[in-house]
């Protein structure tokens, strides 16, 4: 117990040491002098052949520009697929860029609608099923984002046995922690490595439809927590809206801007067992630094403004720190989730998972470089030492993280959409 928390503490200590550390270097970066390094003098900016603005910023409002201290991606945050696909070397699919207006918003917004289906009738499960699937959400959903206690789960379970589910939001939101254990009990059918059989393929079919069913029930209700101001509502809310941050377009709600003003809860209990209540909260803590450390990297380096990404003179510096704090935070992982970087397997499929954050970060921290590579690639300039392993390091990242997509549960559950675009 105490080592768990001393853990706990260091991680703190370093996300709050790493902040402070970035605070001024962002101040510095604004009273940077152009002053170009040495070792990198030849090689023309690659700003000169790639703008960073690259995506149509409809419906973004305009909002402060520091966002290094919050674990949610700033209004102006652009996607790695989108920003990719406007470099100039995919000019000859303009029917999929839509001459430099593509945006993944654009791509959704054009799907065809689904069809319209009546209501479906309530699914039905007997009491041990029901508390079955409620324990799947809580090993699941619950353990990866320890947001829902669990005095909640109890209460929404005695309402589910009511039997009564009426249009309110406590109905929503117990359809949706149904339908989200069904998806997990799904899910965890697809991690396991046996040959399916006829009573998988059957258990698997079943829970397909269950969680189908029971998600559009909630769907049917989720309007009334759009019109709430409860808990009950924040929840349904949070449960159903994770994806809308890679949609540019849409609205922001300004969440982003309080964000790191709110203390985390000083005690709470979300799992049964006292050692799962604390692995989950390391590893959510685990999670929440990392987000971070994206952010102040998507913010320092590809902010539309003032991103140095762009700017050869400042860059160098910037990336060789964010690269130490990468370092920092996975040397200080608990022993549960640490991983080597490679493709051997894990000690847990949080540390699989965690991975697979460290090499997306990573990848993101040395793009820089990879993009000061192709955009003077054709220029008989000869590649300065720093730019070819910088864009290395950039590209050993993205195969080692497409070599590793393995049936990690968290992945599928809940990143799939997201990681689609990254």
């Amino acid at each position: 117990m105490e080592n768990s928390k001393s853990k706990s503490d260091m991680i703190l200590d370093v996300a709050i040491r790493s902040e402070g550390l970035l605070q001024q270097l962002s101040a510095q970066l604004a009273q940077a002098s152009h002053r170009s390094p040495a070792n990198i003098a030849s090689v023309a900016s690659p700003g000169i052949a790639i703008s960073p603005s690259t995506v149509s910023n409809f419906g973004r409002g305009e909002g402060p520009s520091d966002h290094i201290s919050n674990a949610i991606l700033s209004p102006f945050h652009a996607s790695t697929t989108e920003s990719i696909l406007s470099w100039p070397h995919f000019g000859e699919f303009r029917s999929l860029i839509k001459e430099s207006k593509f945006s993944v918003f654009q791509l959704e917004n054009a799907r065809k609608p689904l069809a319209h289906r009546p209501s479906p009738p309530q699914p039905y499960m007997t009491k041990s099923d029901i508390e079955k699937t409620i324990r799947s959400f809580e090993r699941g959903i619950n353990f990866w984002y320890p947001t829902m206690a669990r005095s909640t789960t109890k209460k929404l379970q005695e309402h589910l046995l009511s039997g009564t589910l009426e249009e309110s939001t406590r109905s929503c939101l117990a359809l949706l922690v149904m339908a989200l254990g069904c998806s997990s009990e799904l899910v965890g059918l697809f991690t396991t490595d046996e040959a399916p059989d006829t009573h998988l393929v059957e258990k698997e079919r079943q829970q397909r439809f269950l969680g189908s069913m029971y998600f559009e029930c909630a769907f049917k209700k989720v309007s009334l927590a759009q019109a709430e101001f409860t808990a009950d509502a924040v929840q349904c809310l949070f449960f159903t809206g994770d994806f809308l941050a890679e949609l540019s377009a849409l609205p922001q709600t300004g969440i982003a801007e309080i964000e790191s003003l709110i203390p985390l809860p000083g005690q709470y209990s979300t799992q049964e067992s006292q050692s799962d209540q604390e692995q989950s909260s390391l590893y959510f803590l685990a999670c929440i630094s990392m987000r971070r450390l994206l952010n102040r990297v998507h913010d320092l380096l590809y902010a539309r403004n003032d991103g140095v990404g762009f700017d050869n003179n400042q860059f160098p510096s910037v990336v060789s720190e964010l690269g130490h704090q990468l370092e920092e935070w996975k040397d200080l992982l608990p022993f549960h989730f640490q991983f080597s970087v490679d493709l051997d397997p894990t000690k847990s499929p949080e540390g699989a998972f965690l991975r697979q954050r460290y090499l997306t970060c990573k990848s993101v921290i040395y793009r820089p470089y990879l993009t000061w590579a192709l955009s003077n690639g054709e220029e008989e300039v000869e590649c300065p030492p720093i730019v070819f392993e910088g864009s290395r390091l950039c590209l050993e990242a993205c195969w080692m993280h497409a070599q590793n997509l393995r049936n990690i549960h968290h992945t599928i559950m809940v990143d799939t959409w997201i990681c689609s675009l990254s």
